[in-house]
């Protein structure tokens, strides 16, 4: 379960609120789509869930612990950064993360469901901006987590890519997963929860 309690995102640089008293519970199984126009806090309010930035005020649970009192990688997350070493062949950037969450074992699984056998010796830096996302999407499906933090992951990937991301994410869901997917784009994933961050602007 997450939940994030009484949320809140001040700008001191814009002197504004970005998003106040955001409050959600997320139960496994659940995806949730997180809108709202550019400045709307969706890439900030991930960062908050995962721990990479901190609120004005609230607290994010994990299982009624807060996060920043877990000792383990708790979650899986993707922004416009996708966390890969351009220097490191695909190969090694997935077990480099992979280890970090003791699950190099899913490794095989992501190099074939994302078909990046041909170019594991390649290093990152040579590879089209599509290609190096569906690696980043690798290195999410190898680290172990219940929990996905996903921001716009569907830019820059074709349309038979992206249905592998949403199949993906349904699997996730299913297994018990909690997805949290900032978009502009229209969603054919179903039974979705949105959260509509204009409505926590005050």
């Amino acid at each position: 379960m997450l939940t994030c309690q009484n949320i809140s995102l001040f700008s001191f640089y814009n002197n504004e609120v970005i998003f106040s008293n955001l409050n959600i519970t997320l139960l496994p199984g659940a995806i949730a789509i997180i809108r709202g126009k550019n400045g709307a806090g969706k890439s900030s309010l991930l960062k908050i869930i995962g721990g990479i930035q901190l609120p004005t005020a609230g607290e994010v649970y994990i299982n009624n612990i807060q996060t920043n009192k877990l000792q383990r990688p708790f979650l899986g997350y993707l922004g416009h950064q996708l966390g890969l070493k351009l220097n490191l062949t695909v190969e090694d950037n997935l077990i480099l993360w992979a280890k970090f969450y003791d699950s190099v074992t899913l490794i095989p699984a992501a190099i074939t469901y994302f078909k990046l056998t041909n170019i594991l010796s390649e290093k990152v830096y040579k590879l089209s901006s599509g290609m190096k996302k569906k690696v980043a999407l690798a290195r999410i499906m190898s680290c172990y987590s219940k929990i996905w933090l996903l921001d716009e992951v569907e830019t820059n990937l074709d349309q038979e890519n992206l249905q592998l991301v949403y199949n993906l994410v349904t699997i996730q869901a299913n297994s018990g997963g909690i997805i949290l997917w900032a978009s502009h784009s229209p969603s054919p994933l179903s039974s979705i929860l949105e959260i509509n961050l204009e409505r926590y602007r005050k």
